[in-house]
């Protein structure tokens, strides 16, 4: 290797053919192919149970806007009752 005018050059042929060279960027832009394309499967896969997400939240935000739902969800959750209701435990409950 030479250094010339700020540029470093390469002399190709220092035991090694660039026939060899050649091949060696092949088979590293195959794996490089192989690997963005494992990526984008990934990203395929996360953008699609993000869009799962997303469409159960928009539901849920619906959901929640509605009063008799929020209320329903309270006394399921919170065991909250009504005027004059009472809560029963049962056993194994």
């Amino acid at each position: 290797m030479k250094f010339h005018n700020n540029l470093y050059i390469i002399n190709i042929t220092d035991g090694v053919k660039l026939s060899d060279r050649k091949e060696k960027y092949k088979e590293k832009e195959v794996g490089t192919t192989f690997t963005l394309l494992a990526d984008i499967n990934d990203a395929k896969k996360e953008l699609a149970e993000l869009e799962e997400e997303q469409e159960h939240l928009l539901l849920q935000k619906e959901r929640l806007m509605d009063d008799e739902y929020v209320k329903s969800w309270a006394r399921g959750e919170f065991l909250l009752v009504k005027e004059g209701e009472e809560i029963y435990r049962l056993p194994g409950n």
